[in-house]
């Protein structure tokens, strides 16, 4: 791996008065030149979580550039899904409002000093943890980044549930300005088991309680569904996904697979997800393929913190800094101190 951070600044604040800290422990960039940077940050309990900046990453279904922050909510997850780096090291704890919140703020710092003039417009709850299984957590980060005079007027908000069907119907209620994903990655029951074990809606369910999500909020919603080479990627699948879709107001993401190397699982090819692709079109679906960012700098979900757990020693403390400002809440200043670390190897 490659190191990006050639920057220091021993700047010492010990006036800062800390509710939590975190610290960047390893900055990748992407060697692709797809401007992807992946962070892992130590919070003040010792414990790792990660989140990607996908610098100009353009969305398909909002037809812009977007550079999105895709944050963490929980330390590891409960749902242990067969694909996914983040379960297999078994939920912790999680995570926050300040620490959800704070993701923003040491990345934003982080581009600053290195003189960097991208300005991050968009947050994806879609890296480590169920955000519905820390509904309260996660809906006060949302409110704060949506409160005018913060980045309400900026910032486009996206979260990808699994399927908490209460909570999707909860968070309906919330009037958030919310972009709502639902992680299908199946078409059938057996399909989902496999792949999504600890999952125990049914698919009709989850596709009804997105479908009142859409109407109550007069917003399309979109279905994520990872493309697993012989799995769950047929023309079969794609009819019957066509099938459940209809003329809903859905979007659906076809995504290629970060691969984890776990037993039976592959991407599919992208012939395969063009062909997929080409069947929801003549339905007249919605649909786009999203590749991987930053295969090559463990940038799919878990697999840098996986990496980190599994050596230790790879990993120096070099310089701190501390924030000399940082976004206000209406109760109180969220002041962090950080340290910015990086790998020795």
């Amino acid at each position: 791996m490659k190191n990006v951070d050639t920057f220091q600044d021993n700047t010492e604040d010990n006036t800062i008065n800390t509710a939590f800290s975190m610290s960047i422990v390893q900055t990748i960039d992407s060697l692709t030149n797809k401007g992807t940077i992946k962070y892992l940050m130590k919070l003040s309990d010792g414990n790792f979580i990660e989140c990607v900046l996908l610098a100009y990453s353009k969305n398909i279904f909002l037809h812009k550039k977007l550079v999105s922050l895709c944050i963490s909510c929980q330390v590891g997850c409960r749902l242990d899904c067969s694909f996914c780096a983040t379960g297999k090291d078994k939920f912790v704890r999680d995570m926050t409002s300040k620490e959800i919140i704070d993701q923003l703020l040491v990345v934003q710092d982080h581009l600053k000093r290195k003189g960097s003039k991208v300005k991050i417009t968009g947050i994806t709850f879609m890296g480590m943890g169920e955000p519905l299984l820390n509904y309260d957590n996660v809906v006060d980060a949302i409110k704060f980044f949506n409160k005018e005079g913060n980045h309400g007027d900026s910032l486009h908000i996206s979260l990808s549930t699994s399927g908490i069907i209460p909570k999707i119907y909860k968070l309906t209620e919330e009037k958030l300005n919310l972009y709502l994903y639902l992680s299908l990655h199946a078409t059938t029951e057996d399909q989902r088991k496999k792949l999504m074990p600890k999952s125990i809606s049914n698919i009709p369910d989850l596709i009804k309680s997105m479908e009142h999500y859409s109407k109550q909020t007069n917003t399309a919603v979109c279905i994520n569904y990872l493309l697993f080479d012989g799995v769950n990627d047929t023309p079969e699948d794609a009819e019957r996904l066509a099938l459940m879709i209809g003329s809903k107001k859905f979007n659906v993401s076809l995504k290629m697979y970060c691969d984890n190397n776990f037993p039976g699982l592959k991407s599919s090819s992208i012939e395969t997800a063009e062909k997929f692709m080409k069947i929801l079109k003549k339905k007249n679906i919605s649909v786009g393929i999203l590749n991987s960012f930053g295969n090559d700098i463990y940038s799919g979900c878990g697999q840098l913190r996986q990496r980190k757990m599994l050596d230790k020693s790879d990993m120096k403390h070099i310089s701190v800094f501390s924030p000399k400002k940082i976004l206000r809440s209406t109760k109180e200043m969220l002041s962090t101190t950080y340290h910015i670390i990086k790998n020795r190897k």
